[in-house]
């Protein structure tokens, strides 16, 4: 079990997690505590979406257990696995949708995405960003409602609620 899911394990936590050291001591945590408790585990679907669903929750842990600060990127990426708890039996998609959460920002006409940005991920008050951009405020509710006007159209709105 080790030797043929460790990588792969390894792979899909790194891509959760991004720069946390702790992916490997995070798989490897869950397949000694599946050892451990092997005789009393009832796996009642595959071990591979078993072990998958495993680590992805290990890895939710060690993000409450740590309280690890993280961007508001970051926070969003983590607000939509746990909040949508994704499939157990796709869990390479977790790097899709964080992907197309990205395109659909970076898409965004480029005044509207810094807005967009500058509010939601630097927590710049229209005013602020107004300033930032030498740009009316009026202005910069223009850019931030296309912007969501844009994000509602590829239906990543709902993603947005988490930042």
């Amino acid at each position: 079990m080790f030797d043929t899911y460790y990588s792969p394990l390894c792979i899909y936590v790194k891509k959760l997690a991004g720069d946390i050291p702790a992916v490997e001591d995070i798989v490897q945590d869950v397949l000694i505590n599946i050892w451990i408790k092997r005789d009393e585990l009832n796996i009642n679907r595959s071990l591979k979406n078993y072990l998958y669903k495993s680590v992805h929750n290990g890895f939710l842990q060690h993000i409450r257990k740590e309280k690890i600060e993280f961007t508001e990127l970051d926070k969003l990426k983590y607000s939509i696995l746990i909040e949508k708890n994704l499939t157990e039996d796709e869990p390479e998609d977790n790097s899709v949708k964080i992907k197309e959460i990205n395109s659909a920002i970076e898409k965004l006409p480029p005044k509207c995405k810094k807005a967009f940005k500058l509010s939601r991920f630097e927590n710049l008050k229209y005013k602020e960003i107004a300033a930032n951009m030498n740009i009316s405020q009026k202005t910069v509710e223009i850019h931030i409602s296309k912007a969501l006007a844009i994000l509602r159209k590829v239906q990543l709105f709902w993603l947005l609620w988490f930042l």
